[in-house]
């Protein structure tokens, strides 16, 4: 029995989504309720191409990387998050040492759900507040 990895997965949803795409403009009664909002609201509607799901899916996956680059000391926030430690660094601050791959991964864990849940209830501009904010520490 083999494992699925992520991409194996990725494609997988990606054919489910291009079903509901085929069923959009056809006047089906089971029509996705984003084609239906997309409809109703013309000057706003995702093109075909790319239905609403596919734009939050962007942004949030965009969030996510910007979370991911944090988490990881990276893009210029690595005194805010205080990882990685650089090896020639002296260690004055005990609370950095010690952390277990175990508890670091839980971090970025909490992290990212807290990403996508602000994501899911559409609170974009918190997110992008509070990553402002973070660099400026």
């Amino acid at each position: 029995r083999s494992r699925q990895n992520f991409s194996d997965i990725k494609k997988e949803l990606n054919e489910k989504f291009k079903n509901f795409n085929n069923n959009n403009n056809n006047g089906l009664k089971n029509e996705p309720i984003y084609a239906k909002v997309n409809k109703k609201k013309a000057e706003q509607a995702a093109s075909p191409e790319e239905p609403i799901y596919a734009q939050v899916a962007k942004k949030v996956n965009a969030k996510i990387d910007r979370l991911n680059q944090i988490a990881s000391g990276l893009g210029g926030v690595e005194k805010a998050a205080g990882f990685p430690l650089k090896r020639h660094d002296k260690v004055e601050d005990l609370s950095k040492v010690g952390l277990s791959r175990n508890q670091e991964l839980a971090q970025k864990i909490d992290n990212l759900n807290q990403a996508v849940s602000e994501a899911k209830a559409g609170f974009f501009g918190n997110l992008e507040q509070t990553i402002d904010s973070s660099q400026k520490i």
